[in-house]
């Protein structure tokens, strides 16, 4: 699913059941990442509260410039581990915060994407 599909399909289960509760958002959120990570050739996501990682496969569909840029620019930040995972170390307190910045930072790993992460 497009995540334009998973707003279509949250506002449906909205209109069936009223506004959805947070763990159900949460969920949808979830779906949503974990698919848009597929599309890049994204294995495995994590993210917790000091941090985020994205494990890459073989076939990824990532800017690969764009990664090394981000990398460079902010080494404290962005490391790339045995080139097959991504470790973002940086502060995310809550779900919904968690939640945004791996879409942002999977919309700036996009071929053609003009999106710049945040931290």
């Amino acid at each position: 699913m497009q995540s334009t599909e998973f707003s279509e399909l949250n506002v449906d289960i909205i209109d069936l059941f009223a506004l959805l509760l947070e763990p159900v958002e949460r969920l949808l959120e979830s779906a949503a990442i974990r698919q848009h990570g597929a599309r890049l050739g994204v294995t495995k996501i994590r993210a917790s509260s000091s941090g985020i990682t994205l494990e890459f496969g073989q076939a990824v569909a990532i800017d690969t410039g764009r990664l090394i840029e981000i990398i460079q620019s902010r080494p404290d930040v962005y490391r790339l581990e045995r080139q097959q995972r991504l470790q973002v170390n940086t502060q995310l307190p809550t779900g919904p915060i968690r939640a945004e910045r791996l879409l942002t930072l999977l919309a700036t790993l996009s071929v053609h994407s003009t999106t710049s992460p945040t931290t």
